[in-house]
């Protein structure tokens, strides 16, 4: 029950974290009648579908590229990792390299 409950936090400040830096939505305070402070918050679901979207049809697309055997080439916008080392350094005990290191 705790982990769930922990899970549902993480969620949330997810959300919450993503939306403020995406716009998917802006809080207002502003001085009210009496003293009061009054809070507003503007939801914009509109751009939320179209992100939401964008994100899903992006995602459908790396998956297709790996289902169809297609890597993805590095340099690419949906290239993901380091860069490849230019040169590798032989390790001892491979194929066409001398046996193991002696101690000393």
């Amino acid at each position: 029950m705790r982990n769930m409950l922990a899970l549902f936090g993480l969620v949330i400040v997810v959300f919450a974290g993503l939306g403020w830096y995406l716009g998917w939505y802006h809080v207002a305070v502003t001085p009210g009648s009496d003293g009061h402070k009054k809070v507003e918050v503007d939801f914009n679901a509109s751009k939320v579908h179209t992100d939401v979207s964008a994100g899903i049809g992006k995602g459908k697309e790396l998956i297709d590229s790996f289902r169809n055997g297609k890597p993805v080439q590095e340099g690419s916008p949906e290239f993901v990792g380091p860069p490849k080392p230019t040169s590798t350094p032989a390790i001892p005990g491979a194929a066409g390299t001398p046996g193991p290191v002696p101690f000393k």
